[in-house]
């Protein structure tokens, strides 16, 4: 029991940072004009983050996205707009995760092994949960008008593009990488 507590207080710091160090490297690219589509990729690494360990780091992605949100963000000067934001960005996932989970489909810890149909799945579901449900909050705040459609497939298109962008580049690159490592530590002994 201690031991599982452990292991996933271990995986929550390292899912935070991996969060926070993913959200807050396209941060400043805002102070050089880059366009903030480029904010896209961040949703890419929570979706990865999931994948790698599973609902238990929920924590860690809302503390992460809070963090984010009151200390880098433009949305710090409201706090609880901030926190809402970032319950709805760290439930979705979770929500779009456990019902995969329901069905039977892993999508837990070997991303190697894993079926990319199920990944694609889980991105196309966690982005309609969270572009829905953010839309759905953010509309209670201002006049829902005729350019409604386009935020939300505008938001929408942005999750789907960089969960895909980042975890196919996870999961093709990465293991390549570790080889790369491996094979030049070799060579150094």
């Amino acid at each position: 029991m201690i031991e599982t507590i452990k292991k996933t207080t271990i995986d929550n710091i390292y899912a935070y940072f991996i969060v926070l160090v993913g959200i807050g490297f396209f941060f400043p690219l805002e102070a050089l004009g880059v366009p903030s589509q480029y904010y896209v990729f961040a949703f890419g690494l929570k979706i990865l983050v999931f994948l790698i360990y599973g609902v238990s780091i929920l924590p860690a992605i809302i503390l992460a996205k809070l963090t984010y949100m009151l200390l880098m963000s433009d949305i710090g000067s409201d706090p609880m707009l901030a926190i809402h934001l970032s319950l709805i960005s760290a439930t979705a996932p979770a929500i779009a995760m456990y019902a995969m989970n329901m069905t039977n489909v892993n999508t837990l810890k070997n991303l190697s092994k894993i079926d990319f149909r199920h990944v694609i799945f889980f991105i196309g579901l966690t982005s309609i949960l969270s572009s829905l449900t953010k839309y759905i909050y953010i509309t209670n705040f201002m006049p829902l008008d005729s350019e409604a459609a386009a935020f939300l497939s505008n938001y929408l298109l942005g999750h789907l593009i960089g969960g895909f962008v980042v975890v196919y580049l996870a999961v093709k690159l990465v293991p390549n990488f570790y080889l790369f490592i491996a094979k030049f530590a070799m060579k150094k002994n």
